[in-house]
Formats: structure tokens, sequence, C-alpha cells
């Protein structure tokens, strides 16, 4: 589970975006905790509106990437560490991305340095210069581009009895923003309830809050899955989405334990899930959770309560390598 020594170990920062608190943040400080900024530097103001970004304070204090900068502030050029950092040392708390990188917008104090001081006022031009007007600059880069939500099909071997039972799912899954990024997921539970379930039944799985496939191991089980009005909805989602065209191929795939190569049937899958989850109004929570429904075939029920606890596990991961692990 995410953890933070400033935070505590419910880390509420995580809430915020993808981060991972920094190894060197202390020698970043001083003897009172303040962070001052590299020695010489100039303190500038880049929060209060969305006039300023990492690209637009690089270029004008004359950075050849906003990396550079990033790096002359932070000592570091994981965006997960950049994030952590932005939260605990410039105060940002809002994202124009979904949660991915945080933004300077309203950040308090929203403070950084550069190593020109930008504060201060240009001399004036003695004479009034026309110009056409500078083209806008291009929007920031985001640091990172899979989504934190994923989408499967796949099948389970077990189920329950009256009060008990036992099961194992394996499912392939697919990043609902990049369908390069995919991964075969295995769970091995253990449940306690009320309900039949059938002996092999289809499954739908949903991920939310996962950036890396190797961290689903640390989703939190013993939740009671299918439970009053969240349970309706999610049976309410999964029954359009089980009649997508070719969402069987993801079956097929977990069976085989083989990769779907064919993108353009992993793009139109995620696109078709996407325009369901829209029209359900689907909130795409960063809070690690696995959701497994069961789709029994033939005649029966269309879901169980129950309370399951037991493993969660990832392999056959392929991702698409994200900017600063190609520069790295």
């Amino acid at each position: 589970m995410s953890s933070c020594s400033l935070c505590g170990p419910s880390a509420p920062c995580h809430r915020y975006a993808i981060m991972r608190e920094p190894a060197h943040w202390r020698s970043l400080v001083d003897s009172d905790s303040r962070w001052t900024g590299p020695s010489g530097a100039y303190r500038f103001m880049a929060g209060g509106s969305n006039m300023h970004n990492w690209r637009s304070v690089a270029g004008a204090d004359a950075w050849a990437s906003p990396w550079d900068l990033i790096a002359y502030n932070f000592h570091t050029r994981d965006p997960r560490e950049v994030n952590w950092f932005l939260y605990h040392f410039v105060g940002c708390r809002h994202s124009n991305d979904g949660n991915k990188n945080l933004s300077f917008w309203h950040s308090n104090p929203g403070v950084i340095y550069t190593r020109h001081n930008l504060n201060r006022r240009p001399d004036p031009i003695p004479v009034p210069v026309v110009k056409r007007p500078a083209a806008p600059p291009p929007p920031p880069k985001p640091l990172f581009r899979r989504s934190l939500t994923w989408f499967g099909a796949g099948f389970q071997v077990g189920g329950m009895g009256i009060v008990q039972g036992q099961h194992t799912v394996q499912a392939y899954m697919v990043n609902t923003e990049d369908v390069n990024c995919r991964f075969l997921f295995s769970s091995y539970m253990q449940r306690a309830g009320t309900g039949f379930g059938a002996s092999v039944s289809t499954v739908l799985v949903f991920i939310n809050g996962l950036y890396h496939p190797e961290d689903v191991r640390y989703a939190p089980d013993g939740d009671i899955d299918l439970q009053a009005a969240a349970g309706a909805r999610w049976l309410a989602l999964a029954k359009p989405i089980k009649h997508v065209p070719n969402l069987r191929k993801l079956v097929s795939a977990a069976r085989a334990r083989r990769h779907i190569d064919d993108k353009e049937l992993l793009a139109g899958l995620a696109t078709a899930v996407k325009s369901i989850w829209k029209s359900y109004a689907y909130d795409e929570s960063t809070d690690l959770k696995v959701t497994v429904i069961d789709l029994p075939v033939g005649a029966g029920y269309e879901g169980s309560l129950y309370y399951e606890f037991g493993t969660y596990r990832a392999s056959m991961i392929r991702l698409t390598p994200e900017p600063y692990e190609l520069a790295s």
C-alpha cells in the first residue's frame, strides 16, 4: 500500500496524482525543514493562474528542455517523484489531465526556482514597435500517457456454494488510453457470503488507480462486491459491455495465455467500453481497486454478494515506455 513519511500511512497525497516519495527529498531542505532551492537561484511565483507551466518557465529561463528545469529544482527526472515534490514543496493540488500530472494552477505557495531573475521588469521600449501577435505556445506534453483505468475479460474456475467458495480468475487486460499496454491478470481468491455460482463462467474485470500492472498485487481485497446501489450500477454497466463485439477474443487470449497483436481490434474495444462508461457516468477513480463481475453462460444469476480475500498477480506485461523512461 502507498505511504508517505509526511502525510502518514494513509498517504492522502497519492489521491491527487501518480506519485512516489523520493528517497533524497530530505537533502533538499534546510535545518528548519524549508525548501530554499538551489544555491544562487531566484524564487519564481509559478502558481496562481494557468499562465505558467514547466515548458513556459523553462523557455523564459533559457533551458533547452523543461526536464532540465525540473532536475534543477528537484534533482530527479522521474515524473512520479516530480508530482510528490509539486504536492509537498510547491503546494499543487490540481491536475489538468485526469490526475496524472499536477499543475501550477492555484498552488500555494506556488514557488519554484530559476537561474535567472524572471521577476525583474524589462526595461521600457523607447519606440513602440508593432508586431504580429505571436502564436500561442504548444501545450505541455504530459509526463504520463497511459491511463490509470484498465478493462478486460476472461474466465473463472470455481464459484460459490451456499456460504463459502473459492475461485481462480484469469483475464486479458487492456489500458483504456494506450492499447499497446496490456497484461494477463490472475487472482486466487477465497469467498464467504451468500449465493450460488457456476463452476466455469465468463468474467469482466475493471481495475482503477493502476499505473504499472505489477502494482496490482497491492490492490486491497476483502471488498463486498456487487452490493446495494454500487452493485446494481456495476451490473447495469456490465450488461451492455458484455455484448461489445470481439470481447470474447479477450477471453480466448486469457485461456490461451497469449497476446492479441491486432491493435485495431483492441482500439475498437477500448473505444466501445469508454463510450458505455461515459453513458453511465462511470467514475474513473485514482484509488486502486479491482472489480470482477461474473457473467455465467446460460440461465442463472447475474451476480452474487460475497466477501473475498486472496492475491492478485500480473504476468505477460507489455507496456509502451513513457517519455521519461526513454530519456533515462
